[in-house]
């Protein structure tokens, strides 16, 4: 990237929406619009359209977001439609290259994320339902003020593909992040105000620190190792908020 000018580019899938990368930053991952997963290598000798590979999903799958964890690839499909999968409530697992879907494994409803790290052991499908009978319609959280369901995390152990924990969150929780040692997991709660707090080592919300009050809205964070900070973007408030995850205080 030096001289920050674009050196390849190719035709992939209808509306990409975000991507991750593996371990190496070889292959980039992207959900798109038309129901697809495209897999990229992150060569500019390879960036052709003929090397560009496109997965399925099941029929009526939206997939919004990846995850790579454990060498697997995890897809959060909004929107899937079967027996198993009502609407808004499945992970795909996929291995392979082009990625091969796996199983589907069946979370809380209202989908909406997914927070982990690539070595942890497992991680954590956000969901703005939950599995005690709180669902929400696809976009019902642009007006937090108006919803009264809380979320759900689901631990998936990426060892078997298994649920082992469903743990209680805020309402409208959005997005989430996992510290790099793969000990706590922190979700922002859009419509509480709050950043939930997960031992993820006991895969169990945390016992002293269970929801840290933050601006109004937060919709996004990012951590800063070095000096413990988790630092958190307010959408409805119009502030951030810095957190000493050492102490678990705003």
């Amino acid at each position: 990237f030096s001289g920050d000018s674009v050196v390849a580019q190719a035709n992939g899938g209808l509306g990409p929406l975000t991507f991750s990368l593996d371990t190496s930053g070889n292959s980039v991952y992207s959900p798109d619009c038309d129901g697809s997963l495209t897999t990229v290598t992150a060569t500019s000798t390879a960036l052709q359209t003929k090397n560009i590979l496109v997965s399925t999903l099941l029929p009526g799958a939206v997939p919004t977001n990846t995850l790579l964890a454990n060498g697997q690839l995890y897809v959060t499909e909004a929107g899937l439609h079967g027996p198993d999968c009502l609407t808004n409530n499945c992970v795909a697992q996929m291995t392979g290259l082009p990625p091969a879907l796996k199983q589907e494994i069946p979370v809380a409803p209202s989908l909406i994320n997914l927070a982990g790290y690539g070595s942890a052991e497992r991680m954590y499908a956000i969901s703005q339902g939950n599995s005690t009978g709180g669902a929400l319609t696809w976009g019902q959280c642009a007006t937090p003020s108006s919803v009264a369901v809380t979320g759900e995390a689901d631990a998936i152990e990426t060892t078997t593909n298994t649920i082992s924990a469903r743990l209680p969150l805020g309402v409208c929780p959005v997005y989430g992040f996992m510290t790099p040692d793969g000990q706590r997991t922190f979700i922002m709660n859009r419509g509480s105000g709050t950043v939930s707090v997960i031992n993820s080592q006991l895969n169990a919300i945390d016992a002293a620190h269970a929801a840290i009050t933050v601006g109004a809205g937060p919709v996004f964070a990012d951590y800063y190792r070095n000096g413990q900070k988790l630092v958190t973007a307010n959408y409805d408030g119009n502030s951030i908020s810095i957190i000493d995850t050492s102490l678990d205080i705003y």
